[in-house]
């Protein structure tokens, strides 16, 4: 596996396909096509606008924008959360709160580990019941 490689997925406007995103360095480019995302941030209209389309999109598109507004503007995480939470608020995109997550998805983590707990506990009883 490539060290460099990233695990996000997104629509390269190069290419026209959705790829990997590859961190080289200071560079950050399309797997499939080379195409240079720091280069391209440099105008900000045409970068902003293209981050927005991709925050209209699936959940994964959003998480995808975020990574890539972070790793090429090289702000520190929390700068560049306010920075991209500022950029949807101005085109009207709404993004969750990641303190507080999706519910459900805590539900079943908690529900999930309590179970596991259980089970351990359970084997434990017998093993030392033995």
């Amino acid at each position: 596996m490539n060290p460099n490689a990233s695990t996000l997925y997104i629509h390269c406007p190069k290419c026209n396909g959705s790829t990997l995103i590859l961190r080289e360095g200071s560079d950050v480019v399309c797997a499939a096509c080379r195409f240079d995302y720091v280069s391209f941030s440099s105008d900000s209209p045409a970068f902003e606008s293209y981050l927005v389309a991709r925050m209209r999109g699936s959940a994964f598109e959003k998480l995808a924008a975020i990574a890539l507004h972070q790793w090429v503007t090289r702000l520190p995480p929390a700068d560049a959360s306010a920075a991209i939470r500022a950029m949807a608020g101005r085109h009207g995109i709404s993004l969750p709160d990641p303190a507080s997550g999706d519910p459900v998805l805590r539900a079943a983590a908690i529900f999930g580990t309590v179970v596991v707990l259980l089970v351990l506990g359970l084997v434990l009883a017998a093993v030392l019941g033995s």
